[in-house]
């Protein structure tokens, strides 16, 4: 079998990562590694976390103190250890090479996130990483929050990012677990179009009560960047996430 294609990622302050066809990143990712906003103290995991852009994100900042990346795909974490030699982040960030569905290391995590796939079902590719990616067929949206729900300290939070349509699912399946919906923001490609996707916080056996915050636009009306999404693709340096 051919070796998939790979290639060193730049991000900022001396950091990158390698990335390949099958396991690259997109703004998705990015905004929700923002959108998470880790704290210094905390001890953070990152679920299907593919080349292992969430944690590599995190740890261009000061916290959180610990970042683990559990995959299940062994190329993906194959290049996320490479990444940590390289960088030498292995004082921080720790790969770990297994199935979510069969993850039990105790309720030890202050925030976890997670970039699922997105859809029910749907034709599936040549590639099985990205079918993995894609669509629910090695774990669902109810296997993802479940394992989250299982892994975090009560009160600590779950941060993920979905599409609109499955909004009602997102929130069925976290308060099921426990994890109450307590911040929501919407992200539109133009002010004056649908948004595209949702990002979702939930905090382990909390009281209802969620905060919606103000929509995140990422172009304006001549096609241009708006200030807060050139903003974050600035702080990122060279890495050209933001045209995947």
């Amino acid at each position: 079998m051919e070796k998939p294609m790979e290639r060193w990622e730049p991000l900022r302050k001396g950091i990158g990562l390698f990335v390949s066809k099958r396991h690259t990143f997109g703004m998705d990712a990015v905004i929700l590694a923002r959108f998470a906003a880790p704290k210094l103290q905390d001890v953070a995991c990152d679920l299907g976390s593919g080349c292992g852009i969430i944690p590599f994100l995190w740890a261009l900042g000061n916290g959180p103190v610990r970042i683990d990346g559990v995959e299940m795909q062994e190329d993906g974490v194959k290049l996320m250890t490479r990444s940590v030699d390289v960088n030498r982040l292995g004082h921080r960030v720790r790969p770990i090479c297994t199935d979510l569905r069969r993850y039990y290391p105790g309720q030890i995590y202050d925030l976890v996130a997670c970039n699922p796939p997105y859809f029910k079902e749907g034709t599936a590719s040549a590639d099985a990483g990205r079918t993995a990616a894609r669509f629910e067929h090695t774990a669902t949206l109810d296997d993802v929050v479940q394992c989250a729900a299982r892994i975090l300290k009560d009160k600590g939070r779950f941060c993920m990012v979905h599409r609109p349509e499955r909004l009602c699912d997102c929130i069925v399946a976290m308060r099921e677990a426990s994890l109450e919906p307590k911040r929501m923001r919407m992200v539109h490609q133009r002010a004056d179009r649908a948004p595209v996707l949702v990002l979702l916080e939930g905090r382990k056996r909390c009281r209802p009560g969620m905060v919606i915050e103000p929509p995140l636009v990422l172009t304006q009306s001549d096609g241009g960047f708006s200030e807060e999404y050139r903003r974050m693709y600035e702080e990122q340096g060279e890495s050209q996430w933001q045209g995947r």
